[in-house]
């Protein structure tokens, strides 16, 4: 065999692996390409087209294609909730009483870090944590305030997801934007 011919043959495994990691690669890896706006709530959140959006009266559930043998697909939840009239407290106090809340709770709470977040013209405070009881979720929770609404956007996938897949479910909350 020529030495052209040897190094074309050597590439060739690395040629197929790499189209075959294209091939498979779902679509939350390749970006956000629909957006949802709910009018009443008055937010809007963009994820990706194999996504399925159910919206009910208090927000709107996105869920992503299931893969065999996970028991939860990954999704992202918004729950809006009417402030009332008033301030609102600060968002990292706001974050505080959230993680307070959560560590009373029997899932198994275990808090990865806690920051704030710019979203648009908005701010707004994320929450990686870790809960679960039987399975182990690895979950993003980004509170947020609107001109009349407090939200909770809530984001999980299982702790055992790859990197990209928590990248992605990051990627997909911080479209959130509040009125």
């Amino acid at each position: 065999m020529r030495p052209k011919h040897r190094q074309a043959a050597a590439l060739l495994p690395v040629l197929v692996v790499a189209l075959v990691v294209v091939l498979v690669r779902p679509a939350w890896a390749s970006g956000v390409s629909k957006t949802y706006k709910h009018a009443q709530l008055a937010f809007q959140l963009s994820y990706p087209p194999d996504w399925n959006a159910l919206p009910d009266e208090e927000g709107i559930t996105i869920i992503g294609p299931q893969p065999a043998g996970v028991p939860l697909p990954p999704y992202v939840s918004v729950k809006a909730s009417s402030r009332g009239s008033g301030a609102p407290a600060p968002l990292e106090q706001f974050a505080k009483t959230v993680i307070t809340d959560l560590e009373h709770t029997p899932q198994n709470f275990r808090l990865i870090s806690s920051t704030p977040v710019k979203l648009g013209t908005s701010e707004g405070w994320l929450l990686d944590h870790t809960e679960g009881i039987t399975e182990t979720y690895y979950v993003i929770r980004l509170l947020a305030y609107g001109r009349k609404n407090t939200y909770i956007v809530k984001a999980a996938t299982m702790a055992k997801s790859s990197a990209e897949e928590r990248a992605a479910l990051r990627k997909v909350l911080l479209t959130f934007r509040p009125d």
